[in-house]
């Protein structure tokens, strides 16, 4: 993976002092580099060279900002690496890389996360927004690191070696508030609102407004009237090339009517949301359910290791009457904190996710008997099955001629 960064061109062996942090810091601004990924974390965390996760049009100042892929956080305290290491894989923000600080004891553990979005953040308040998001998740880490034009020292070796794992601009969104919540759900609505208040986000329910679709599909539904006042509220759009979806963070005060997507246009993660009124399926039985669905199945097991496969289960199992106790106790016996999920079924709910069908995550969508998502398949719906996949075929010519 290649990314961009402003790099300096001298290394050094031990932490800067004097002079030389302010001459650093007026070359880095016209340092800019494009290269692969681990090259720079090698350069960086071992060969002690001087880094900024932005690229910057000509000065390292925020007003000069171009862009940034990689999130950088600076811990010299309150924390051990495990700890910080532990919390990023709860969130499921995968770290992109890290490596130890000059000051590395081991005694005393100095080190810092590198966190790599899966496309390169453009606009600065989208950046500082998703950095203060990090903060808020780590709040170990030096307040100094809010800063998009914060640079970092190079390191005396690497902690993590540096691979492609990536985050999204939504699992942030959705990570920072299932965080905030867990850790204090009294004040949650209220900090959620003051954090959409400074950022001029919009809220659904207590929930920030950022949705992810997929673009180019056919299947979309007709849009309300009311909807065509709402592209005006969109703030900031990321464009997934490799997924064809993008990401809206919707702003301007409380949205209303939601652009309504069919249950197929979100992207992998998760089921696009929709303000239509879904119906609940009662009386549906758990064997029912794991008679029709290999994946379900599987979960009740302890068998399913993707987070996205259980959100995706998550996003059916909503709408299916007495199967949040069910679904939670699987949680809590096998996977996750049940606390986790607790919000994310709250997060499911509050957001209106639709259903997401088998065919964007299930690995037996090609196996089962489903009509589109489990949702709809517990529904019984009526469908032709083709009963003989082998069938032959006659032409026109041949079926006359048997008739004459």
């Amino acid at each position: 993976m290649r990314v961009k960064v402003s790099l300096d061109d001298v290394c050094y062996k031990t932490k800067p002092v004097g002079k030389e942090p302010g001459i650093i810091s007026k070359r880095l601004g016209d340092r800019p580099v494009e290269a692969d990924l681990e090259w720079i974390a090698h350069r960086v965390g071992v060969e002690g060279y001087t880094f900024c996760t932005a690229w910057f049009d000509g000065k390292r100042k925020e007003e000069y900002f171009s862009q940034t892929q990689l999130f950088g956080l600076d811990f010299d305290e309150n924390i051990t690496y495990k700890e910080a290491a532990s919390r990023a894989e709860m969130c499921n923000l995968p770290i992109s890389f890290s490596y130890k600080t000059f000051s590395w004891t081991e005694e005393h553990e100095k080190f810092r996360l590198v966190f790599c979005h899966v496309v390169p953040i453009t606009e600065m308040g989208l950046a500082k927004m998703m950095l203060e998001m990090l903060m808020k998740i780590f709040p170990e880490a030096d307040k100094a690191c809010s800063d998009t034009s914060r640079m970092f020292y190079g390191g005396k070796g690497m902690i993590k070696e540096p691979d492609d794992a990536t985050f999204r601009a939504d699992e942030l969104v959705e990570a920072f508030q299932r965080y905030s919540y867990t850790n204090d759900e009294r004040n949650f609505a209220r900090n959620n609102k003051k954090f959409a208040y400074k950022h001029n986000l919009a809220l659904r329910g207590n929930m920030l407004d950022v949705r992810t679709y997929k673009c180019g599909t056919s299947e979309v539904l007709p849009t309300p009237e009311s909807d065509a006042k709402e592209t005006s509220s969109i703030i900031y759009t990321i464009e997934l090339d490799h997924s064809a979806s993008k990401i809206e963070f919707y702003g301007g005060g409380q949205v209303g009517q939601s652009y309504l997507t069919d249950m197929c246009d979100r992207s992998e993660k998760s089921g696009s949301s929709c303000d239509l009124p879904i119906a609940q399926l009662r009386n549906i039985k758990e064997n029912q359910i794991k008679s029709r669905c290999l994946l379900y199945r599987e979960f009740s097991e302890g068998e399913i290791k993707s987070h996205n496969e259980r959100f995706m289960l998550a996003t059916n199992l909503l709408y299916v009457r007495g199967m949040k106790n069910r679904f939670l106790q699987w949680i809590k016996k096998y996977y996750d904190s049940r606390d986790k999920w607790e919000f994310t079924w709250r997060y499911i709910s509050d957001m209106k996710y639709k259903p997401q069908r088998c065919d964007t995550m299930c690995p037996y969508a090609g196996r089962c008997i489903h009509d589109g998502s489990l949702y709809l398949t517990l529904g019984g719906r009526k469908r032709i099955e083709r009963l003989n996949p082998d069938e032959e075929y006659s032409s026109l010519e041949e079926c006359y001629s048997e008739l004459v």
